[in-house]
């Protein structure tokens, strides 16, 4: 085993150039190998730390409407109580109530903005959500406690103990009216995990506390849908026939409305509706995982079966001289392993350098590091892979050769160079769809910055208007006089995340049984005309909603103006003129007076739902400001001095709305960017094989080199007979690259209601990048090769 090891060493030492460019490349394919991993393997933990996580379900609603669907992720407050009372299948239940308090009070010191979820009783006994402090039996059943997180604890006690003490919340109601509670602290959870579908609270309370008797009601009613539901369920259920059987439990929508059951751990890389969402781009990463690995490995069979001429001759010499074949095979392993463990050492070292900056990249919190043991699990399995992929298939053709061929002087296997020519194809055709794929995302990414939104979001920033709501319009009038400020205007919502929903079944010339739901916002008059927004039919709000229903002959009561886009005005069948007709929205009848241009008011993986837009005078929960960039800060000045002037026991918080947007995609900018970050990876490792092999084939032919000099050769000859086999290669690799890469990015972008094509151009460039990136690398050592003294190549040799 010691002279094994010795010969082991002396043989990378000796060839210490292909043993850098082996090593080089192992390492960084097992440092790349292995952050992808890590990030997958959190991309798939979500909600899967909870006790028999494949039990839990959320409950879905889908509503009908002349052969349509929607979907919608809340449910009644019945759903989860009548499933659990009516089928044995459901074991227990939980609901909860997200939504944003105002700030939380204690002890002097003031929060920011917080999220709160109210809940059922069996909330920390149906998900496994620690507590780090207070009892865990009777949680949640006092309608004035409160568990708060273990960030909360520390920024409003420090480092006292928290237990029993008293805390404000100031929340916010569907009126916009301010709502205090005051609550004695029960417990302290420690703080939800970035890898969770539920709201990441930082406050739970009963659902028998709840602050607004509006919603007490709802938790008992198959009206609005409010709530996220969850059902524990018996393994052998069958889920589509429960959520059937549950649907039929209704009082109210049975026949436009059902409901289905989605795994919770799914949520995340799965559609409402069950279709792969997520879960692509986890395939996408464990693709490019394994051609960074298949290449590296590549890399090392190509170099040390590219130089099988050498090595025959000191594995003929070896027979000769008496070694069997099993001897030469472990000979040439441990060398592997050797190279190997090297490449795992430095791989090892790199992720614990680049943790910081994948992080940060990445948006995660993955921990590298010595103890680390799901990490040296992955090092152990890809070190095994690696051994088998790419150690074993050199070691039994080195070792297969035939000491007979070495006295015939045929030291080179014609085998092994179509093998090599082949693996050199599926590096290309794996770098062409990796440099497509990146071409293709990145264009994606552009055009949805640039795509027209439907308004003008340019120099405007909003903030939340808290007891400012109350002051509307003498805050507006008053921010009007700041010369800094273009215009103000109000709406109850961000135009990114516009989340209120609401169902209605009765509008004019209805047909049929269905029912369309909608997303609704409020605005004041104004609000259209300073977001650049178009009308198809009709306009805006008037500024005096009840003289205009005066004016223009509204039945009593139908003083209601509502303002509707065309995606809702399809989905209700109007016809046109819409403008007149009349529409129950919200409990409330009225006129519509506008069609609105669709814009868009959500994700763009999503496509434009229906709208209804409602007019509001007094109040306004967003502030909407409109400056110029040279104004911006003199105009964020004035806005913060009137805020502390109407909220001075709040945190002024402001947002661009540019900003807003790229915060909406900034999960799919980042994923984008390390599909990036490994693509180039995988194609550096690339180039660094083909480099080694290019450097290898000058050496091996540097004498027919001096000798075609000598004959009179040019150095554009000389390259281009060291080129031609690998440009050759490269055309090869295209033909087949082409089709698996439109196949791929086709179906990779369906994830997108609004997206680009696959067009050639992306193929085109490529091609070009491919053919680029191979001259550059095959050039460079060609020329080396070419402008050598051929007297010295002839000599030497």
């Amino acid at each position: 085993m010691f002279y094994n090891l010795k010969i082991a060493f002396r043989s990378l030492k000796n060839n210490r150039f292909y043993t850098i460019i082996s090593i080089t490349g192992l390492a960084v394919s097992l440092a790349a190998c292995s952050f992808i991993l890590s990030w997958i393997q959190d991309e798939k933990s979500y909600d899967r730390f909870h006790s028999e996580p494949d039990e839990i379900y959320q409950g879905v609603t889908h509503y009908l409407n002349d052969g349509q669907t929607q979907t919608l992720k809340g449910t009644t407050g019945l759903f989860a109580p009548e499933a659990k009372a009516h089928f044995t299948a459901v074991k227990s239940f939980c609901r909860v109530r997200s939504f944003k308090t105002g700030f939380v009070q204690a002890e002097g010191i003031n929060t920011g903005e917080k999220e709160i979820l109210v809940a059922d009783s069996t909330f920390f006994t149906f998900f496994n959500f620690p507590l780090l402090s207070g009892l865990s039996q009777g949680l949640l059943q006092k309608p004035d406690e409160v568990v708060i997180s273990d960030n909360m604890a520390k920024e409003l006690f420090g480092n006292d103990n928290p237990i029993g003490k008293t805390i404000m919340i100031k929340g916010i109601s569907a009126s916009y009216a301010e709502t205090d509670r005051t609550y004695h602290v029960a417990a302290v959870m420690k703080n939800f995990p970035a890898n969770t579908c539920l709201p990441r609270a930082e406050l739970v309370i009963p659902q028998i506390s709840e602050p607004q008797a509006f919603y007490l009601d709802l938790w008992n009613s198959w009206g609005s849908l409010e709530f996220l539901s969850f059902v524990r369920l018996k393994k052998d259920a069958d889920t589509e026939q429960l959520a059937k059987d549950i649907s039929t439990l209704q009082t109210w929508g049975k026949d436009i409305r059902y409901f289905s059951l989605q795994p919770l751990v799914n949520l995340h890389l799965y559609t409402l509706e069950g279709e792969p969402a997520g879960i692509k781009t986890v395939w996408i990463f464990i693709w490019i995982a394994s051609a960074i690995l298949v290449i590296s490995c590549i890399n090392y069979i190509n170099l040390i079966t590219g130089r099988s001429a050498k090595r025959n001759h000191e594995i003929g010499l070896k027979k000769v001289l008496g070694a069997r074949k099993h001897s030469l095979f472990v000979q040439l392993m441990i060398e592997a392993v050797l190279l190997f463990l090297t490449a795992l050492i430095a791989g090892v070292f790199l992720n614990i350098l680049f943790a910081g900056a994948f992080n940060q990249l990445s948006g995660k919190e993955i921990y590298f590091g010595w103890t680390n043991w799901n990490s040296w699990m992955m090092y152990g399995l890809m070190f095994v892979a690696v051994i088998i992929l790419a150690g074993i298939y050199p070691a039994l053709s080195l070792s297969s050769f035939k000491s007979m061929n070495m006295l015939q002087g045929k030291l080179t296997n014609k085998s092994n160079s179509f093998f090599r020519s082949s693996l050199v194809v599926f590096q290309f055709v794996a770098s062409i769809v990796l440099i497509a794929a990146t071409v293709t995302l990145e264009s994606q990414l552009t055009y949805l910055r640039r795509k027209d939104l439907g308004y003008d979001k340019e120099h405007v920033f909003t903030c939340r208007t808290r007891d400012m709501a109350k002051h509307y319009q003498t805050v507006k009038t008053e921010l009007t006089r700041n010369p800094f400020i273009q215009s103000v205007f109000g709406a109850s919502d961000n135009l990114y995340n516009v989340g209120a929903t609401n169902t209605t079944s009765k509008w004019e010339g209805k047909t049929g049984d269905g029912s369309v739901s909608y997303y609704r916002l409020f605005v004041d008059s104004s609000f259209f005309s300073n977001m650049a927004m178009t009308f198809t039919e009709g306009s805006g709000f008037g500024p005096d909603v009840r003289e205009f229903a005066m004016r223009t002959g509204f039945e009593p009561g139908e003083e209601h103006q509502f303002v509707i886009n065309e995606t809702a005005a399809k989905s209700m069948g109007f016809t046109e003129p819409v403008v007149g007709k009349w529409l129950e929205a919200d409990q409330s009848r009225g006129r519509i007076v506008g069609v609105v241009k669709d814009f868009h008011f959500n994700s763009f993986y999503d496509k434009i739902a229906p709208l209804v837009i409602f007019y509001t005078s007094d109040w306004a929960s967003t502030l909407y400001v409109r400056t110029t960039t040279k104004d911006a800060g003199k105009a964020i000045a004035g806005i913060e001095k009137l805020w502390k002037e109407y909220n001075p026991n709040y945190t002024f918080d402001y947002r661009f709305m540019d900003e807003s947007f790229e915060q909406l995609y900034r999960s799919y900018i980042r994923t984008g960017r390390l599909f990036g970050v490994f693509s180039f990876i995988a194609i550096l490792i690339s180039c660094l094989g083909l480099f080694g092999l290019v450097t290898y084939t000058a050496e091996s032919k540097t004498k027919e080199i001096g000798i075609r000099k000598v004959y009179g050769a040019s150095i554009t000859d000389i390259v281009t007979m060291l080129s031609k086999q690998f440009m050759i290669l490269v055309a090869l690799a295209m033909l087949i690259a082409f089709p698996l890469a439109y196949y791929w990015l086709d179906s990779l972008l369906q994830d997108f209601a609004y997206r680009i094509s696959v067009g050639w151009w992306i193929f085109a460039l490529s091609g070009v990048i491919t053919i680029l990136l191979t001259l550059l690398t095959v050039c460079r050592q060609a020329l080396k090769a070419a402008t050598a003294n051929p007297v010295e190549a002839i000599k030497n040799n």
